[in-house]
């Protein structure tokens, strides 16, 4: 990996679920698990309107630095990018480049 490449600011942040004694009622909270540096590029984009309403798709490609693996579940985890959130659909860990990619969609919510 070339210095000079993670510009961007990135958040890893994976989800727990926590439950209410009293109503059985379950809320999922967010903690950041990896803060760090990264390059982040556009992947695609597109734009559908269902039910009067435009859903924005937006996938990027985000490069880190490889750290010590992680073992959680993509679907357990989410990444902050510029104040807006994304769900991590893959991740591909390329020890030659000593480098993690993740394919990431917004979150439309």
């Amino acid at each position: 990996m070339q210095a000079g490449l993670l510009r961007d600011k990135v958040t890893i942040e994976r989800s727990t679920v926590s439950v209410n004694a009293e109503n059985g009622e379950q809320t999922i909270v967010w903690s950041a698990m990896w803060s760090g540096r990264a390059k982040v590029d556009f992947s695609s984009g597109s734009q559908l309107v269902s039910n009067n309403e435009t859903i924005n798709t937006i996938s990027k490609r985000v490069t880190i630095r490889t750290k010590p693996a992680f073992h959680e579940k993509l679907s357990n985890l989410r990444m902050l990018i510029d104040g807006e959130y994304y769900r991590i659909l893959a991740k591909d860990v390329r020890a030659k480049d000593m480098a993690t990619i993740f394919t990431c969609e917004l979150i439309n919510e």
